[in-house]
């Protein structure tokens, strides 16, 4: 009897700690959120910079690098460009239209 407890409290242990060792799963949206934040930042960059006269939507779009592949990010310039420069949560609009086209795809 006393040999079962010990297997069973050696197997009990075994298992906790290939549960801690095991890598944790990210979520299916942990990328995509990482990618909408910076999204979200680049329009706020954009619109930020727009407000002290900054006024070169091509030249920004030529600036992305490799983020010019994912058109959520010439979207971020473009919302930017196109707001109304009393707009207020640009940034949230840019992140929240980000979420819901990488969820859909």
């Amino acid at each position: 009897m006393k040999t079962i407890a010990v297997l069973i409290a050696a197997a009990a242990m075994a298992a906790t700690f290939l549960a801690q060792a095991a890598p944790a799963k990210k979520g299916p949206y942990t990328h995509a959120a990482s990618t909408c934040k910076r999204v979200q930042a680049k329009a706020v960059e954009t619109f930020e910079a727009r407000k002290t006269g900054h006024n070169d939507p091509v030249g920004d779009k030529a600036r992305l690098g490799k983020d010019n592949q994912d058109p959520m990010f010439t979207y971020a310039i473009d919302v930017a460009y196109e707001s109304d420069l009393s707009k207020t949560d640009i940034g949230k609009e840019a992140y929240d239209y980000c979420m819901l086209h990488k969820a859909s795809s």
